[in-house]
């Protein structure tokens, strides 16, 4: 089983990059870089593009590496082979964007870019949250912070409000982006759909805490 999610693992690393090997000679001299209302507003180089098609090996390597090195390792085996199957999925939203940037390189105008992204972030934050409880205490990922990586008790609860909390954000981003909202109002509800998932877990994991550490009174 390991052998097999290792394979999905580096197979989908590789994808962006044969996408890219691919449509690479029938790119433009120039591809669009930056978009705001469905309009580029941006061009640069068509190699640009390897800066998103390249990083699927990279990241397929740090997330080899990164077990090996943390100092919290031994509790990566309770996320088995969950642990793959999320870098794999993160391969799999880097494939997205690259693809995302190719059509629209050949066919400007042809697609609402933002709002794609958008439901492609959504999918990946859906996908990060169904792992989080699962997750067992790292230095790597989750959320980190003084609390959660001081007590044991206080990760595995924060995360399992977190995981909750990121799946249906996720799933709101997803349908936020097939809707017909546009940039104007798209990046001001994305933002605060995404300042809360990161808030809402930091908050409570310092009130749980507070409850397992009471301050002594004078």
């Amino acid at each position: 089983m390991i052998r097999k999610n290792m394979v999905f693992l580096w197979v989908t690393a590789l994808l962006p990059t044969l996408l890219c090997l691919w449509f690479y000679p029938q790119l433009p001299a120039v591809i669009p870089t930056g978009f705001h209302n469905g309009t580029i507003t941006q061009y640069g180089p068509k190699a640009t593009i390897w800066l998103l098609g390249g990083l699927g090996p990279v990241i397929a390597a740090l997330f080899t590496l990164l077990p090996m090195v943390d100092p919290r390792r031994k509790n990566y085996a309770r996320m088995g082979s969950r642990y793959n199957l999320l870098a794999g999925g993160t391969n799999l939203f880097l494939l997205a964007m690259t693809g995302l940037l190719i059509a629209e390189s050949l066919h400007p105008g042809s697609l609402h870019i933002e709002n794609l992204v958008v439901c492609a972030l959504g999918l990946l934050f859906a996908m990060m949250g169904n792992f989080m409880p699962k997750s067992g205490s790292n230095f790597s990922f989750g959320i980190r912070n003084m609390w959660t990586l001081s007590s044991d008790a206080v990760w595995q609860r924060t995360h399992r409000m977190a995981g909750k909390l990121w799946f249906f954000g996720g799933l709101l981003l997803v349908l936020l982006g097939l809707s017909p909202l546009r940039a104007a109002v798209l990046y001001p509800v994305f933002f605060a759909v995404t300042m809360l998932m990161a808030l809402i877990p930091t908050g409570y994991s310092f009130l749980l805490w507070r409850r397992e550490n009471p301050q002594p009174r004078d």
